[in-house]
């Protein structure tokens, strides 16, 4: 065995036994509360890991994240999860920088109003195919996106117009939404990557030669 696979395979197993037992420890902990801090990396962790058992829930987060004296985190990736607009509640309460609920299907307009309290950190926000949401009253608040998919939802072209606050937007995907007109774009003007594919009601894409060196899907 070289020295080379020794350095980089020792450690790598050593850093996946230390963070599976911290795992099980925390798991099976009854008195973690007020004891233990969980850093961002294991908080990272766990929520992997209960999405690949299924059991990434309501009660999951308010167990661990609801006390931002005993954990932290800044992103959230929990496509497909079974949270409600009650566990991202309870996440909100941490300084969220990334949160991707995309095909969560018991998340609703009442989601995005919780995440409004992140609206000083968030940058990334991902509601793909949360097909609950019927209201995305709050969303022109998060001004500091600079990525938004909302592809797949029930975004109207009312709710798009409510956008062109997002003067700071790289990425945004509407696509398969019920938009007819891309006016909101004119103001964003940093924006580089727009997916608009499947939006059978748009009329006319004349907004985009206001944009310098976009892709558009």
């Amino acid at each position: 065995m070289t020295k080379d696979v020794l350095t980089h395979g020792t450690v790598s197993s050593l850093a996946e036994i230390c963070l599976e037992s911290s795992l099980r420890y925390l798991e099976s902990s009854e008195s973690r509360k007020g004891n233990t801090f969980l850093p961002e990396d294991i908080c990272e962790a766990l929520i992997c890991k209960k999405l690949k058992t299924g059991s990434c829930d309501d009660d999951f987060v308010a167990t661990y994240f609801a006390d931002v004296q005993t954990s932290r985190i800044t992103k959230v990736h929990v496509s497909g999860a079974a949270l409600t607009d009650s566990g991202l509640e309870v996440l909100s309460v941490h300084p969220l920088r990334e949160v991707d609920v995309s095909n969560c299907d018991s998340v609703s307009g009442k989601a995005i109003v919780s995440l409004v309290k992140c609206k000083n950190t968030l940058t990334s926000l991902n509601l793909s195919n949360c097909t609950r949401i019927n209201a995305f009253t709050g969303l022109q608040h998060l001004t500091r996106l600079k990525s938004l998919d909302v592809s797949q939802t029930l975004l109207d072209q009312r709710d798009f117009e409510c956008l062109s606050t997002m003067v700071h937007l790289r990425s945004l995907n509407v696509s398969a939404t019920e938009i007819t007109s891309l006016e909101p774009v004119k103001t964003m003007n940093l924006l580089t990557n727009l997916d608009i594919s499947k939006c059978a009601l748009l009329v006319s894409i004349e907004p985009l030669k206001t944009l310098k060196g976009y892709d558009i899907f």
